[in-house]
């Protein structure tokens, strides 16, 4: 099958902020607010308030039966915030995100929304579950779960600002049976998944997430193992992004430097605690 376009051509496109799907500036200053060692409320309050999908979420998210009961819990931003907390917060920014992204990238007939926030949503939260049972972990288990749900933003973004090049790569993978990102390569010569940071730091999002998606695809970290597990876990969980199993045997270097944490036998299976948290959030993504 005949490629489009060069790799640099696609890389000037991904860099481009005028050609991405738009977020809100808010948002991205809401998590660079939240990124900061001693959040201001005062701040966080004010950014959230400027936003009315952002404020209408946070205050539907405090008043829903995740936190607690069926009479509204609070009646204004600032209370909405203090009930559910930062993290609650950051995990609302990140569904919009999502949001915002998979419906900018509809254009793409191949492109399923649906399948590509699973897939993100389920390698974040099990990175994050990784992350926060390692004490000696330099990285956040917040910031492990955007890092994790975003680690493929390049596909999706590459189906938002050029949808014909994307069904050219999906239609490469299918007839390969292989991932989105071995037929990109198989095209181009060159791995998509580093445009995953490209896509984020043209978006202007923290530094410290940025240089996390760029440790993901080029070094060899504990990060960057655990989030190829987390992958191969998502596919083994069939929560791929395409609808054909893509799942391939890790190498055992990758289990070795991920240094995987013992799940405890009364712990619960992490795909249960995902679909509990997306049925949870989804009245979250719609307020939004």
């Amino acid at each position: 099958m005949r490629r489009l376009f060069t790799f640099e051509v696609v890389e000037r496109k991904l860099q481009d902020p005028d050609l991405l799907p738009k977020l809100s500036s808010d948002a991205i200053q809401i998590l660079q607010c939240l990124n900061q060692d001693d959040t201001d409320t005062s701040e966080l309050e004010r950014l959230v308030v400027q936003d009315d999908a952002l404020c209408a979420a946070v205050v539907g998210a405090a008043n829903s039966a995740l936190y607690g009961g069926r009479r509204p819990q609070a009646s204004n931003p600032r209370g909405a915030i203090l009930l559910i907390g930062e993290r609650a917060v950051r995990m609302i920014v990140l569904t919009i995100f999502l949001r915002t992204i998979t419906l900018a990238s509809r254009e793409a007939r191949m492109f399923v929304p649906k399948r590509f926030a699973d897939h993100g949503m389920t390698v974040g939260y099990v990175v994050q579950w990784l992350e926060a049972r390692d004490r000696s972990s330099e990285v956040s288990p917040d910031e492990a779960l955007i890092v994790g749900a975003l680690h493929d933003v390049s596909l999706a973004a590459l189906a938002a600002v050029d949808p014909a090049l994307y069904n050219t790569v999906f239609a490469e993978a299918r007839m390969r049976r292989c991932t989105l990102g071995e037929a990109f390569q198989a095209l181009y010569g060159e791995e998509i998944e580093p445009l995953s940071a490209t896509v984020a730091r043209a978006w202007g999002l923290p530094a410290p997430i940025v240089q996390c998606l760029e440790e993901v695809c080029l070094a060899e970290t504990k990060l960057a193992a655990r989030v190829r597990y987390a992958d191969w876990y998502a596919e083994s969980a069939k929560r791929g992004i395409t609808s054909w199993p893509c799942t391939v045997e890790l190498e055992p270097r990758i289990l070795e430097l991920a240094a995987l944490p013992m799940m405890e036998a009364s712990e619960p299976d992490p795909i249960e605690q995902i679909d509990k948290v997306a049925q949870a959030w989804q009245t979250v993504s719609d307020a939004a």
